[in-house]
């Protein structure tokens, strides 16, 4: 805390400094602006639960967050923001949930202090959030930033505690410095991470925490060979050292790839190598042990209403042969967009490639009653295939005193594989479809209806389980649109393997009202009812009330 208090008395008394130098320079445009402006924001929300339901969930839960901004002669900016909330109080994690930051600009100089985030490359820092402080300089061509901080604060062992997990404390530090012309542009990284060995108690030898290094280097260029051809490269070495056992291992990635523009064509191919185990404690999970050989098309087509992305490759995984099966396949991808007026609007699209993402049908939407639910972005499940199409439809008059129609239809598809060698065994294949369709209307006076109706099916070939369900909504605003109120219901019903589960009921009611310009109020509350086959029933309620003051 203390480094950081420092280096920001030290930005600031460069930036004092600085911005001294320009009013004496610019005295006459200074005299015309003001001294000192202040805009930002504060929302509180308090969240109450009753219910019968066995979630171990707080009765009150309260959360704070806020920003200002101080302008000085609309040359300095010291923008301040924060987060406090008491979800989670009771539990060991190895970030807390209270945010506190500050982004000082002037000109071309940006701070970051606080919690923050930061990213150098998908290859080192890449969106890890760290305690401590930054800074992002753009003079002329030059593009520099700077980090150091404390990227995972020390979690104990704790044998009374299950859900807590130990963590060593981990401390960050990197620079980017990056060079950007016309014709080129050429950047350096370098990124280092270590953890201290003495903020815990060694942990059990089972659970396979030890206290580790990390050192990377990376470059990257890209030049304009031609008018419409460019080259890239990029490359990345990591060195991972496990400081218990003092060994270290040494890692690659690069991507080298070339776009070429002609006419209305863009042709493009890449090649990506990430060795087996390359890792960097700068990002929170990266994929590894892979090489990827793509060519990228596309296109426009009938006056640019049609346009046509097409991606093509060929991936291969286990480079060092070590694992005991080897995959090559085939990835591709085809996007394709039509949009022949204003009122049609359609969407295809199909990939196989691997990717890593969070998948929610819409249902855990429908069914959300806390705003802190759906904010889960570790649940990544591997998929090989995905396809989805998107039509929408808009009907009605141009004008304040008509029925505008909406029709949309959207249809999903999803399957992710584990093979043993080269068989898929039963219970190895999952394939998961999710369809909705939702008709609006939109009244005069602002006052819309809305229904729709969902379908969730999930086939993993020894089970499956399907969930239907219908929605119905109207929402308004009233008195000049200072006031909106809406209400929503809906019913869904859970199947496995054909037999009824559970029947789950939902009733939505919101209200918001807008004072004085600056004041917001909004209250809702929702009921949920949750009938199950041979348990008994339980509901809950949930209500949550806010205030918002924007200056």
């Amino acid at each position: 805390m203390k480094n950081i208090i420092t280096i920001l008395l030290l930005l600031t008394s460069i930036i004092a400094l600085r911005a001294q130098q320009v009013d004496l320079e610019n005295v006459g445009d200074i005299a015309n602006k003001k001294p000192l402006k202040i805009t930002g924001g504060l929302a509180a929300n308090s969240v109450l639960y009753g219910g019968n339901e066995n979630y171990n969930r707080d009765f009150w839960n309260y959360f704070l967050s806020g920003s200002i901004n101080f302008s000085i002669y609309e040359l300095l900016d010291l923008p301040f923001s924060f987060n406090l909330t008491n979800s989670g109080a009771n539990m060991a994690y190895p970030t807390l949930p209270n945010r506190f930051s500050l982004h000082p600009t002037y000109k071309w100089i940006s701070a970051h202090i606080g919690d923050v985030a930061m990213t150098f490359s998908p290859y080192t820092l890449n969106g890890h959030q760290f305690t401590g402080a930054g800074v992002d300089l753009t003079p002329g061509d030059w593009k520099i930033s700077a980090m150091a901080g404390r990227l995972q604060r020390s979690v104990a062992y704790d044998t009374l505690n299950p859900y807590s997990f130990p963590y060593y404390q981990r401390m960050g530090y990197g620079t980017k410095v990056r060079c950007e012309r016309e014709k080129y542009k050429i950047g350096v990284i370098g990124f280092f991470a270590k953890d201290n060995a003495s903020s815990i108690a060694p942990p059990p030898d089972s659970l396979n925490v030890v206290p580790q290094q990390n050192l990377v280097l990376s470059g990257d260029v890209s030049v304009q060979l031609l008018q419409n051809l460019s080259l890239m490269a990029e490359y990345a070495h990591s060195i991972l050292t496990d400081n218990a056992h003092d060994i270290t291992q040494n890692f690659n990635a690069f991507k080298v790839g070339f776009n070429w523009q002609l006419w209305k064509n863009s042709i493009g191919i890449t090649y990506e190598y990430v060795g087996p185990n390359y890792a960097t404690l700068g990002a929170y999970y990266f994929n590894n042990d892979f090489e990827n050989i793509t060519l990228n098309y596309a296109r426009p087509l009938f006056n640019d209403k049609l346009n046509v992305a097409l991606n093509f490759g060929i991936q291969q995984d286990d480079l060092s042969s070590q694992n005991n099966s080897k995959t090559n396949r085939y990835v591709s991808s085809v996007n394709i967009s039509y949009v022949p007026s204003e009122r049609i609007n359609a969407h295809v699209s199909y990939s196989n490639f691997q990717s890593h993402t969070n998948i929610k049908s819409p249902f855990d939407y429908i069914n959300q009653t806390l705003p802190t639910e759906n904010l889960d972005t570790l649940n990544f499940s591997q998929l090989s295939q995905n396809a989805g199409v998107m039509l929408n439809f808009s009907f009605g008059k141009s004008g304040k005193d008509v029925i505008r129609h909406q029709l949309s239809f959207n249809l999903n598809f999803q399957e992710a594989v584990s093979k043993h060698g080269d068989i898929a065994y039963i219970g190895d294949i999952t394939r998961f479809y999710t369809f909705a369709t939702t008709y609006g209307l939109q009244f005069p006076k602002g006052i819309q209806l809305i229904s729709a109706f969902n379908i969730s099916y999930n086939d993993m070939g020894i089970s499956n389980q399907l969930t239907v369900g219908p929605s119905v909504g109207v929402s308004g605003h009233f008195l000049e649109k200072t006031l909106s109120v809406g209400i929503l219901t809906s019913y869904n019903t859970n199947f496995a393997d054909g037999n009824a589960q559970n029947n789950i009921a939902n009733i939505r009611g919101n209200i918001g009202c807008r004072l004085w310009k600056h004041h917001q109020l909004t209250a809702n509350c929702i009921y949920q009812l949750r009938s199950y086959t041979g348990k008994d029933n339980t509901h809950g309620i949930t209500a949550t009330i806010g205030y918002a003051y924007n200056f």
